[in-house]
Formats: structure tokens, C-alpha cells, sequence
């Protein structure tokens, strides 16, 4: 079987002949370094990345690390902690994340009474009533 064989010029052959392919694919894959397969596929122009861990992805992968892809965040529980970022960049409006996620009820305060005027006494009642 080549890579000029017939039997998997369209989907129909492909599924066909499903095993013989797979079996084609894993030959060609298992003699090859996961990365190294995907550079190879990349450089014949198909899209290809080697599957990784979180490990790999997180503290590994040089790209993500230049990226900026994992930064460092201070959570109001769980103190510092990495969290994905955002995987675009955008050279006038730029994403930046400084903090964690806020807590359950952390801005209670400013949004009910701040932005739609509840008074401090209804979210005392509301508190005491266990609603917020």
C-alpha cells in the first residue's frame, strides 16, 4: 500500500478499506516521534499536532510559554494559580488577566447596591434570608 494507492482516493474507499488504513496509519505513526509526525505531515501541508498531556502543553511547550498562554493569577481562596489565557493577541486591544475569579457573592455590594440601588437594609434582609 502507497501513498498513491486508489482504494483511498474518497471517503467511500476510505471506509471501505478502514482497517487496512488504519492499520497503514498506525505502521507509519508508531516508527515516529508524536512531534516529529506532525512536523513531517506539516511540511506536506496537512494540519497535524501531536497529542498532548497538560504537562506538555502547560510547563513544555515553549510556543504556549512564549505566548503567554498560562499566566499566573491570584484567587481569593486558592491564592496564586495558573488558568489558561486567552490563545489571540491583539496589538491595539491586548488581553491581560492580573486576578482569579471572583467569589460567590464577592460583588454583591457594588452590583445590587452600586449599579441597581438596593439599599444596604434589603441586602442585609437578603443575606439574613440566606437569597444572596
Amino acid at each position: 500500500m502507497g501513498i498513491d494507492d486508489r482504494r483511498f482516493d474518497d471517503l467511500a474507499g476510505r471506509l471501505a478499506h478502514e482497517d487496512e488504513l488504519d492499520d497503514a496509519v498506525r505502521a507509519w505513526t508508531s516508527k515516529r516521534d508524536r512531534f516529529d509526525a506532525a512536523a513531517e505531515l506539516q511540511a506536506a501541508g496537512v494540519a497535524a499536532a501531536g497529542v498532548t498531556k497538560p504537562v506538555d502543553r502547560v510547563d513544555n511547550d515553549p510556543n504556549t510559554a512564549a505566548w503567554g498562554l498560562w499566566p499566573t493569577v491570584v484567587h481569593g481562596e486558592m491564592g496564586r494559580l495558573r488558568v489558561d489565557g486567552i490563545p489571540a493577541h491583539f496589538s491595539e486591544t491586548d488581553w491581560v488577566l492580573e486576578r482569579g475569579a471572583p467569589l460567590l457573592g464577592q460583588h454583591n455590594r457594588q452590583v445590587l447596591g452600586g449599579l441597581l440601588g438596593y439599599s444596604d437594609a434589603e441586602l442585609a434582609d437578603w443575606a439574613a434570608e440566606g437569597v444572596i
